[in-house]
């Protein structure tokens, strides 16, 4: 396996672009890529952003609405099986999840009544029939769960 630096862009997820690098270069007028039009967005884009009160105002929000789904996700049940819709990779206790332990990203997987899993290729299809956006694929939570052993979660 080949790490990532850490100092850079690169260490973001394959696909992340470096809109860290693109944003500066072009308030700073230093690349001819960016043409005075796209400046200028980026610079609405900014002041618009700070009008409804920052990234902490908005990390917020996302929380709040992770915390709802979360909550309504644990709710789901077969019946008459009672068996649980969706195993969730998180903390139990809501009370202790706060931004500095979870971000607005929920990792789950679906299953059937009898406990057999749905394939994420089979939620990932549905989804897209019903123009739900999701992010399918096969996710390893080994870490969290070691994670969530030693905090006593």
């Amino acid at each position: 396996m080949v790490s990532r630096p850490k100092t850079s862009a690169k260490h973001y997820e394959d696909g992340t672009i470096n809109f860290h690098g693109i944003t500066g270069r072009c308030l700073s007028h230093k690349t001819e890529f960016c043409s005075p039009h796209l400046t200028s967005a980026l610079r609405h884009g900014f002041h618009y952003l700070e009008k409804l009160g920052g990234m902490k105002t908005i990390q917020s929000y996302c929380f709040d609405l992770m915390r709802y789904l979360l909550e309504q996700m644990r709710s789901l049940v077969h019946h008459p099986t009672n068996k649980p819709l969706c195993i969730i990779y998180s903390y139990n206790n809501l009370a202790k999840i706060t931004t500095d332990v979870q971000g607005p990203t929920i990792t789950f997987n679906l299953q059937y009544a009898d406990g057999e899993p749905i394939g994420f290729n089979e939620v990932g299809h549905l989804c897209t029939e019903e123009n739900i956006q999701i992010r399918t694929g096969q996710s390893h939570p080994q870490h969290f769960l070691s994670l969530m052993f030693h905090l006593n979660y």
